[in-house]
């Protein structure tokens, strides 16, 4: 699991540009077919494009249960089931 403690919760936002992103992000996982739901989700970066942390209930158990999400100017880029700890480790993978 990423580090936290290095991470701002999206409820806790206050830049309705970032927020804006966060929207985006969380609009497009809620269109994919694999999850229930998102149980938290996480501002790991923000300068356009915005880099977001997902806790997500899978539907079926081989469904990965976490995701980077990168949103901003271009398409959305996803990052499942990767194992870094930190938003940087996680674009390098």
């Amino acid at each position: 699991m990423p580090e936290i403690n290095k991470t701002i919760p999206v409820a806790e936002l206050k830049n309705t540009d970032v927020i804006a992103l966060s929207v985006r992000a969380r609009e497009y996982i809620e269109r994919s077919p694999g999850w229930k739901a998102i149980t938290d989700e996480y501002l790991a970066w923000a300068l356009c494009p915005g880099i977001f942390y997902f806790l997500m209930e899978p539907k079926r158990p081989d469904i990965e249960k976490e995701m980077w999400m990168i949103v901003g100017d271009l398409s959305q880029a996803y990052i499942v089931g990767d194992s870094s700890d930190t938003w940087q480790e996680a674009l390098d993978a």
